[in-house]
C-alpha cells in the first residue's frame, strides 16, 4: 500500500511538473539572432539585407581573392608562382580549364550562389516592409542588379 501511495504521489508531481514546464512564456523568439520570418521588418533590415549582398561580392570567395585567379591572372602577362603557388591556383594559371574538382572554381560558384540567394531573400521580403517606399523601392531595385 505504502509502495503504491509513492508512486502515485511520484506520477503526480512528474505530471504537475510538466504541465506548469509547459508555459507558453518559455517559447519565446531569441531576439539576438533573428529568423527569416522576423527580420526584414523595416527599410532598416532591408537595407542590411542589401548590404549583406555587397559584403558577399568583397569576400574572399569573389573579389576578396579568387576572383583574380580565375579573370585577372589568366592572361599572358602572368606567370604560375612556382612549387610555392597552392596546386588549384597553380592549375587555374596553368591549364585552358581547370577541373572539376578545384576548389577555388567551387569556392566562387558557392560565393556567387551565396550573393544571389541573399538577394533573393531581399526581393522576397522587400514588398512587406511599408515605412518608406521610396527607399524600398530603391533597395530593392539594388539587390535586384
Amino acid at each position: 500500500m505504502k509502495k503504491n501511495i509513492r508512486t502515485l504521489a511520484f506520477t503526480g508531481f512528474v505530471t504537475l511538473v510538466i504541465i506548469i514546464a509547459c508555459e507558453k512564456k518559455l517559447n519565446v523568439l531569441d531576439q539576438n539572432s533573428p529568423t527569416q520570418e522576423s527580420y526584414f521588418k523595416n527599410v532598416a533590415e532591408l537595407q542590411n539585407g542589401v548590404n549583406a549582398i555587397y559584403s558577399s561580392l568583397r569576400s574572399a570567395q569573389l573579389m576578396g581573392r579568387e576572383w583574380f585567379f580565375i579573370h585577372d591572372m589568366r592572361g599572358g602577362e602572368t606567370a604560375a608562382g612556382g612549387v610555392q603557388l597552392e596546386q588549384p591556383r597553380a592549375e587555374l594559371l596553368t591549364q585552358p580549364s581547370p577541373s572539376t574538382v578545384n576548389t577555388v572554381m567551387s569556392d566562387v560558384w558557392g560565393g556567387s550562389y551565396r550573393m544571389i540567394n541573399r538577394a533573393n531573400l531581399v526581393l522576397s521580403k522587400a514588398p512587406g516592409v511599408t515605412d518608406n517606399t521610396s527607399l524600398r523601392d530603391r533597395l530593392a531595385g539594388e539587390a535586384n542588379s
